[in-house]
């Protein structure tokens, strides 16, 4: 794997920051040892945003497989895996994703991580901006508009580069976000984990309804996120159970001083089985499944050119589909097009 990075000058500066052993939520705890939660999790808000400044924009090579699935035994439905190579670029507000892969349909329940089925190469480029997104179809050069802009499948690399998306689109960086949530009290530290031989503070996130968001988070992998679980409650009168419906594995590597970025991830969510009669029986699936072997950084040399669509006078688009208002645009010989930049 190759790395090029630039960094803050003063490389020199360190953060000392309070460890404090605490186990619990601070539902359960007295005063005094909230406050020293309180201590804790500021702690890890200035880790993370000290995090944060090393990064400017970034640019990364990856390949992937990702596989949207249905469960196993069902026969009316396809399958679908993809297996390709991929760029993901990030700077400020706006990203943009290159995608080089096969996609894979295989009928009925046949397992997409295996061999067979259908395939096809596809070839694209996404923008992405609060504005909404911009897909390119970079064999036929046919460009696809539309207001929202949804959420990239390479998402991990939100917290291994430390964006995260905000409820109106816009990027946010993950210290930021972090202290936000601190201050509106809808956050709390569940105490110190050792996941695969690395000690974490877990970051828990209650949401109305019994939603629970956790996270990982390693000092000593300079405050990466290297594990994230999303828990939904389930009930049915009397009875209640929470369920994993996501989850996110990191595997981190130090790339010089106190910054550290992934290489690895895998993605699962789950759906719960038709065969599930009762609460206690639930039984659950993976319905999709994403894959990311990084290959390549750069960090802090991404321009705006490199996050920004071609315009449509650039010779790179055949045609154009605007969903916004339902109308495919030929772009060959159309002198109107300049003035719907």
């Amino acid at each position: 794997m190759s790395f090029n990075a630039e960094y803050c000058d003063n490389f020199r500066y360190r953060l000392f920051f309070i460890v404090i052993s605490v186990f619990g939520t601070l539902s359960l705890l007295p005063a005094e040892q909230t406050n020293d939660q309180n201590g804790v999790l500021s702690a890890i808000v200035q880790g993370v945003s000290y995090r944060d400044s090393l990064i400017k924009s970034a640019s990364v090579n990856f390949s992937f497989e990702k596989y949207s699935m249905f469960e196993p035994g069902t026969t009316e439905n396809e399958n679908i895996s993809m297996r390709g190579t991929a760029c993901f670029v990030i700077k400020d507000d706006k990203m943009r994703l290159d995608m080089d892969y096969k996609q894979t349909v295989y009928a009925g329940s046949t397992d997409p991580r295996g061999e067979g089925g259908k395939t096809k190469i596809i070839k694209q480029t996404h923008y992405y901006s609060r504005n909404g997104l911009q897909a390119l179809d970079k064999v036929e050069k046919k460009l696809t508009i539309q207001n929202s802009p949804g959420v990239p499948f390479v998402w991990p690399f939100s917290f291994g580069l430390n964006w995260d998306q905000g409820t109106n689109f816009e990027t946010k960086r993950f210290g930021d976000l972090l202290s936000d949530l601190m201050k509106q009290g809808v956050v709390s530290l569940g105490g110190e984990e050792v996941f695969e031989g690395t000690k974490c503070y877990v970051v828990i996130r209650v949401y109305p309804g019994g939603g629970v968001h956790k996270l990982w988070i390693a000092p000593s992998q300079g405050y990466s996120v290297i594990k994230m679980t999303r828990s939904e409650l389930a009930s049915k009168g009397d009875s209640k159970r929470e369920l994993v419906a996501f989850e996110r594995v990191c595997s981190v590597t130090n790339i010089v001083g106190d910054l550290w970025l992934p290489v690895s991830g895998i993605e699962k969510y789950y759906s719960v089985s038709r065969t599930s009669t009762t609460i206690e029986n639930l039984k659950l699936y993976v319905d999709r499944e994403t894959r990311i072997n990084v290959t390549s950084y750069e960090l802090n040399k991404v321009s705006d050119n490199d996050v920004t669509p071609p315009s449509f006078n650039s010779g790179a688009y055949k045609s154009v589909w605007d969903t916004r208002i339902n109308e495919l645009i030929h772009l060959t010989n159309n002198p109107n097009m300049k003035n719907r930049e």
